[in-house]
């Protein structure tokens, strides 16, 4: 009589004979058609958001950060918005990882040799929360090429958790937009042609700070909006109205989003970098001297100096403004 355990061993060498007949494929996951027909869901978002949202967004630029320059996030998140789409991410992987990008920089001020440390650690952890096989930590190095180390990622992989309350579920346009596209009735030949547009907003969005201080809601729908009015579609007043009504946000200020997200497209073709003729002053230099030492992160860990080599394409980046 078999014990159970020798049991469990047949079954391996069961298992392993056939394994010369299998084919790897990448393991995706699929999406759950009732969750995603269930107007529940939206509104729960769409309630999160709200919550996020109560106590109003401050530019770190002005009351945080003391080196890192709007100029130099611009560049980094076109850096990791490269990283994510030659790794072929999911496309919230992108928005997630920004989104931790700000809200680090939004409550902690770090030497601008310790941003692309940061921009990859964000990567690294945005993958790890949505796809089925992450980003490993080598590949990303060599993104970096090599002015960071996989002990430094792993190091501050902890402090970005502990930094962001360990709260990873964030509300992006990206996953508002996937829903809001479902609730319109567009014919399934332009639907998918409408949605790659709009994606493409949303990711050119997160590179521009200007978009920082309006909430997930609102690029969503001015994304959405920007893609439909591209496209020449007809009924793009009725949509509009639609999206106001189930979102709750203003149909001006969508109309205000969409002009300054077409024109950031045409500033980025043109290599430049969007700046709104609304954008508020830069902060007086008393301002930034407030901010606190001790909320700069050494640079250094197990008791040994480190210097970071970080590629001079971000460093230099100064001495063209």
């Amino acid at each position: 009589m078999c014990r159970g355990d020798e049991l469990f061993a047949m079954e391996g060498e069961l298992a392993l004979t056939n394994v010369d007949n299998l084919v790897l494929t990448e393991a995706k996951s699929y999406e759950d058609p009732v969750l995603i027909s269930d107007v529940r869901i939206l509104s729960n978002i769409l309630l999160r958001e709200k919550d996020a949202q109560k106590s109003p967004k401050e530019n770190y630029f002005e009351c945080v950060q003391t080196e890192v320059k709007p100029h130099m996030r611009k560049i980094v998140t076109d850096w990791m918005l490269e990283v994510c789409e030659d790794q072929k991410c999911q496309a919230e992987v992108f928005s997630l990882a920004v989104n931790y990008l700000d809200g680090f920089l939004a409550k902690i001020n770090i030497q601008k040799s310790q941003f692309q440390l940061l921009a990859t650690v964000c990567i690294f952890v945005a993958s790890k929360f949505k796809e089925t096989a992450p980003v490993p930590a080598e590949n990303l190095v060599i993104y970096t090429d090599n002015s960071v180390s996989i002990l430094e990622i792993t190091q501050w992989e902890l402090i970005l958790l502990n930094v962001l309350e360990w709260d990873l579920s964030a509300v992006t346009p990206y996953g508002i937009l996937d829903h809001l596209l479902r609730t319109l009735n567009i014919e399934s030949s332009s639907s998918e042609t409408i949605r790659r547009h709009a994606e493409t907003f949303v990711a050119l969005t997160a590179t521009e700070f200007v978009f920082y201080q309006h909430g997930p809601a609102a690029v969503a729908v001015s994304c959405l909006g920007a893609a439909l009015r591209g496209l020449n579609v007809s009924t793009l007043s009725s949509v509009l109205e639609h999206l106001h009504y189930t979102t709750g946000v203003n149909t001006i200020t969508i109309k205000d989003c969409m002009d300054q997200i077409e024109e950031s497209i045409s500033m980025s073709m043109s290599g430049l970098s969007f700046q709104p003729s609304s954008s508020s002053p830069a902060a007086p230099s008393s301002k930034s001297n407030n901010v606190s030492a001790p909320k700069i992160i050494p640079q250094h860990y197990n008791g040994s100096k480190f210097v970071s080599t970080t590629p001079t394409d971000v460093m230099d980046v100064a001495c063209a403004f």
